[in-house]
């Protein structure tokens, strides 16, 4: 492993000038990243070189300086991320701490080869705004089966160190509460413009005030426009209509047979006959 990378001071190479751009971040998200006033908290459009060697192996590396806590932002169905966290975790000799939510949807796969709560490495934090859902539900039924694995806030400082916690912004005041924040470190793997939004500034502010650096490590799972292109012509797609892009009106650029569609509308998939 890097000397740099060992000590903690990351060596940052710019993706771009690689060619190794990741997908869903483009040579333009890069430069606004490193001209945008976030730099300060570690966020710069570039990684490590040994990281895209590692993500391309579909490894994880080791928790880059990280002290204590990791608190690692990702989406809680990507269940191939939440894999290999989980074997990165093993490998750092780290527990996996699961919320409520995310533990939730592993145990409903029903994959007993997916990370578990009943795991010995695996432990279950109920964040406040989950708990309030339980109580307005009135599902009881569903912390009480993760009882025997449930980890707690008076518990979470002392665990920080051998501790890998899947986080989103609406635990940011659990674990400020709990003291557990001291020299931890936010690794950030979902699309970097995300955290543009406006309604992410006040954890943008929360996460400089805690000290807390940011460091993105995130490749996309989405297809590029050429793959996308091969599979329309691959299956002679009567009809195409583009969703979840913020780019459906330059589809007709790309592709026959394009047809737009407003969010709400029901319409007909033509069949084989028509």
């Amino acid at each position: 492993m890097n000397e740099d990378l060992c000590r903690g001071r990351l060596r940052q190479e710019p993706v771009e000038e690689r060619g190794l751009l990741f997908r869903g971040m483009s040579a333009t998200d890069s430069e606004e990243a490193r001209n945008s006033g976030w730099l300060h908290i570690g966020i710069s459009g570039r990684v490590p070189s040994e990281w895209v060697a590692d993500l391309r192996r579909n490894q994880w590396p080791d928790w880059v300086g990280i002290r204590r806590m990791v608190l690692l932002w990702t989406s809680g169905q990507n269940i191939d991320r939440l894999v290999t966290i989980f074997k990165a975790c093993r490998k750092a000799g780290r527990q996996l701490i699961l919320d409520l939510y995310t533990a939730e949807i592993l145990r409903e796969i029903g994959n007993p080869k997916l990370p578990q709560a009943a795991w010995n490495d695996v432990r279950v934090f109920l964040p406040a705004s989950q708990k309030r859902q339980i109580k307005r539900s009135g599902r009881y039924d569903i912390p009480d089966r993760y009882r025997t694995s449930r980890i707690f806030p008076e518990d979470l400082a002392d665990a920080a160190s051998l501790s890998v916690m899947l986080f989103r912004p609406s635990m940011a005041q659990d674990l400020e509460k709990a003291g557990c924040l001291k020299d931890a470190g936010l690794i950030y793997s979902l699309w970097l413009g995300y955290l543009k939004q406006e309604k992410q500034r006040p954890f943008i502010k929360w996460l400089k005030k805690q000290d807390i650096p940011l460091v993105h490590c995130h490749t996309s799972g989405h297809a590029s426009p050429e793959d996308l292109q091969r599979y329309a012509k691959a299956i002679a797609a009567k009809m195409l209509v583009p969703i979840h892009s913020f780019a459906a009106k330059r589809f007709k650029e790309y592709f026959d047979n394009v047809e737009m569609k407003e969010d709400g509308q029901w319409w007909e998939v033509p069949g084989d006959g028509d």
